[in-house]
């Protein structure tokens, strides 16, 4: 559960950087309320199909391989983020938060395969603590500094970078802890 709790603190951060400080840069670059509203809407109902295909995909794949490429699509978003000069584009860009969802779908779900019935709801509270109390809120706070100092674009292409090393730790990670137990299942679940 220690890997997964890691991997879901960097996605929180992940996750704060880029809804508050996108918005932030879009605002800077002249975008308009409609702007602005149309990103939000398509960003949120871009998870709408994501949910529904979650759990088809999470079989197919299984949790790990879903948490690494949370990563990977988080780093692919942060990048182009850092190429956006016409606020518009944002909004083409933010149809990859759907997969998100799945990254979501997935650590639910794993925190409920890990715990011991009676401890079903205490597991899905500290995956939601770790992600959106303390996870999005680093994001905020480092990012914050990175904003104020060195501008959005450094702040997007610092972020792809975390992510591609938060990808990276979370693969290692799983080769030295998590997968050596049993490997007629997910990775993540011998660990837990």
């Amino acid at each position: 559960m220690i890997i997964v709790l890691f991997a879901v603190l960097l996605l929180g951060a992940c996750d704060g950087a880029s809804g508050t400080f996108l918005f932030l840069h879009l605002k800077n670059l002249g975008a308009s309320q409609t702007v602005l509203g149309t990103y939000l809407f398509v960003k949120k109902a871009s998870e709408i199909p994501a949910y529904v295909i979650s759990g088809s995909i999470i079989r197919k794949l299984g949790h790990e391989v879903v948490l690494g490429v949370g990563f990977v699509v988080f780093g692919l978003r942060f990048l182009l983020y850092s190429f956006v000069s016409n606020p518009w584009w944002a909004v083409a860009i933010d149809t990859l938060n759907g997969y998100q969802a799945v990254t979501w779908a997935a650590t639910t779900s794993y925190a409920s395969i890990s715990a011991q019935d009676e401890l079903q709801t205490v597991a899905q509270a500290i995956v939601t603590t770790t992600f959106c109390a303390l996870g999005d809120p680093l994001g905020d706070l480092v990012g914050g500094q990175v904003f104020d100092r060195f501008g959005a674009v450094v702040l997007f292409r610092a972020f792809a970078v975390s992510c591609l090393i938060g990808f990276i730790l979370f693969y290692l990670l799983y080769i030295c802890f998590g997968s050596k137990k049993n490997s007629g299942e997910n990775m993540l679940t011998d660990s837990g």
